[in-house]
């Protein structure tokens, strides 16, 4: 009786964390236009609709949600994990920056190789 309760508790728990994980939304702004949007969602076979300010795109396996600030400025949400091909594609990949976490910026000092300080003799 005790083991049946305790396989029901656990499967109740993992139930309840596998239907968490899919009801977070990930978030990307972007700076994409409204009319290359729509062509890159009809590009990619899915099922666009807009109601302004929000075009929607309904591709294979996700729905994107894009709020348009401003003609070529959008906030976009879809249902799972930040990186998901089909939404790559759709609206482009994160900034390196916000990938990395950091506020570097290209050139200047960083990134690249160290060379050690001792001499290197070269045959």
């Amino acid at each position: 009786m005790t083991k049946t309760k305790l396989l029901l508790a656990a499967g109740m728990a993992l139930a309840s964390l596998m239907s968490a994980a899919q009801a977070q939304a990930a978030t990307r702004e972007v700076d994409i236009g409204m009319e290359t949007f729509a062509n890159r969602c009809v590009d990619q076979g899915g099922v666009f609709a807009a109601d302004m300010p929000v075009l929607t795109c309904l591709v294979a396996s996700v729905q994107v949600d894009c709020t348009f600030l401003d003609t070529h400025y959008a906030e976009c949400s879809w249902p799972g994990i930040d990186n998901r091909v089909a939404v790559n594609r759709l609206i482009g990949m994160a900034d390196a920056s916000t990938l990395s976490g950091g506020g570097g910026s290209a050139g200047g000092k960083g990134g690249g190789i160290d060379l050690p300080d001792f001499p290197i003799k070269w045959k």
